[in-house]
């Protein structure tokens, strides 16, 4: 199994809060979409007009949605 020893030396340091996990959520959304973007297959797709990808955050605790904007990489409702 591989170590996280690493990975945790890595970390900035920073102290948990709301708002730092709500971000870390939201550029999830954002790295989650470049990650397919840079799938051949998928670009293919997206370029055939055979698939469109859509950014999503959900706020559970408030009942929103927040779309990602790729243009301006800004989420809003």
């Amino acid at each position: 199994m591989p170590s996280l020893t690493h990975a945790r030396e890595a970390m900035l340091p920073i102290t948990e809060s709301e708002e730092v996990v709500r971000r870390t959520q939201q550029r999830m959304v954002a790295v989650g979409l470049e990650r397919l973007l840079g799938n051949p297959m998928v670009a293919d797709a997206i370029e055939r007009g055979e698939l469109a990808l859509h950014g999503w955050h959900y706020v559970i605790e408030l009942g929103r949605v927040l779309m990602l904007d790729v243009a301006t990489g800004q989420l809003s409702d």
